[in-house]
């Protein structure tokens, strides 16, 4: 329901309401003022699926053919540093369909394959995509081209997201983007506007969507992407 009654005017009162309903469903997690807050955690406690059909997780052996099915309950991924940036939802593909690190129980060979599936049916609400950073030792970091519009899966399994929100880190203060049904733009750093959204124009006209800058915000670097049905 807060999510639904939740704008531009009220953010701040939304996230406040999430704040203590957190807090009282776990206390030791979620701080009542927010400092000190895990957004990892958060993200993991607001996109869980109690539904438990909305995402499907597939480990296949590529040599003999052994196969497991699970349900995934948290729609989250996290991007690799990439050098040659692709667009996120050509990123996302290679993400939820890759060669993983891992042993097959039957053959023992380290050839299993992980495949995430989306329900089309009744897909999750939200999406929340990490992109990893490694540029302070000099590795570079997961840049891809953002739209309003991103495609997860493929076939009768494809689902249209809207990019919906930009979550920053300057790894001490999280600061966010919002995007508008009509692509528009607000920014809101607590710290310096309070609850004030300051409004910055259509997405396809901000320059660095990647970095925030300015005296009082140097230094936050696009941390998280948030992706809506609606």
């Amino acid at each position: 329901g807060m999510i639904q009654d939740a704008s531009f005017e009220n953010a701040e009162h939304i996230r406040d309401e999430f704040q203590r309903k957190l807090h009282d469903d776990y206390p030791t997690q979620f701080h009542i003022n927010g400092r000190w807050t895990d957004i990892s955690l958060l993200l993991t406690r607001l996109l869980e699926d109690s539904n438990g059909n909305r995402l499907h997780k597939t480990y296949t052996c590529q040599m003999c053919g052994r196969t497991e099915k699970h349900l995934a309950k948290n729609p989250m991924w996290t991007l690799p540093v990439s050098t040659v940036p692709q667009s996120l939802t050509a990123e996302l593909r290679h993400r939820m369909s890759r060669m993983i690190n891992q042993q097959c129980p039957d053959c023992h060979l380290l050839s299993m394959k992980e495949e995430f599936t989306v329900n089309a049916n009744d897909p999750p609400p939200f999406i929340a995509v990490n992109l990893e950073d490694k540029r302070a030792t000099g590795e570079g970091a997961c840049q891809p081209k953002i739209s309003a519009q991103v495609t997860v899966g493929d076939g009768p399994n494809k689902v249209v997201y809207k990019v919906r929100g930009l979550i920053y880190w300057d790894k001490a203060h999280f600061t966010c983007r919002m995007i508008g049904k009509g692509k528009e733009v607000y920014y809101n750093d607590g710290n310096v506007s309070g609850h004030r959204c300051i409004p910055e124009g259509p997405l396809s006209e901000i320059k660095d969507l990647y970095n925030i800058s300015g005296s009082k915000t140097k230094g936050f670097q696009l941390t998280y992407v948030i992706l809506s049905l609606v």
